[in-house]
């Protein structure tokens, strides 16, 4: 039961790179400023090969610089972890990716795919929200709700990269596809 639950935990780590949240409220120029309240909010677009270009690029970069990172901690952690070592792992790849979330957050929406690209970014929303509250569990001894939590985890894992692959995405999702 123990490698069962340090293999889920592990597999959290992979689902990370390439994700995090962006309110959306300051506008694209960066200035800080927002949208009047009379304005008509314009939708910005992007061919669905440029955004599936774009977002792969921000995955294959993120994901290659997260393993850099994570790297220490999982040779450290050895071919065995112990459940507190994959906790330390899953922290340091939230910590570490929360950058590469943002970019593709702030990529304009594709011209096409849009409720899958939507559907896709909620999804590792919710993954990461799992991974943090298993975490939690963890940190206050609560084995049950660890497990159920990584369990969830690993099921939006899952959707996010069966709507990555729908948007198109080669990079993005691939490490839980393989």
């Amino acid at each position: 039961m123990r490698s069962h639950l340090v293999s889920a935990a592990l597999v959290a780590v992979l689902v990370v790179p390439g994700c995090g949240g962006d309110s959306g409220e300051e506008d694209r120029a960066g200035t800080g400023a927002t949208p009047a309240a009379t304005a008509t909010p314009v939708e910005e677009t992007i061919p669905l090969d440029q955004y599936v270009s774009k977002g792969d690029a921000i995955c294959r970069k993120g994901g290659a610089q997260a393993r850099r990172k994570l790297a220490p901690l999982v040779r450290r952690a050895g071919s065995k972890p112990s459940v507190a070592e994959v906790m330390r792992i899953n922290q340091a790849a939230i910590e570490v990716t929360a950058p590469l979330h943002e970019r593709l957050v702030a990529l304009p929406d594709p011209d096409e795919r849009q409720e899958a690209a939507d559907d896709m970014l909620t999804a590792i929303d919710e993954s990461v929200d799992e991974l943090e509250k298993a975490i939690g569990y963890y940190r206050v001894e609560d084995v049950k709700g660890m497990k159920a939590a990584i369990l969830r985890n690993r099921e939006k894992a899952r959707e996010y990269a069966r709507h990555a692959k729908a948007v198109g995405f080669k990079e993005c999702g691939r490490e839980i596809t393989g």
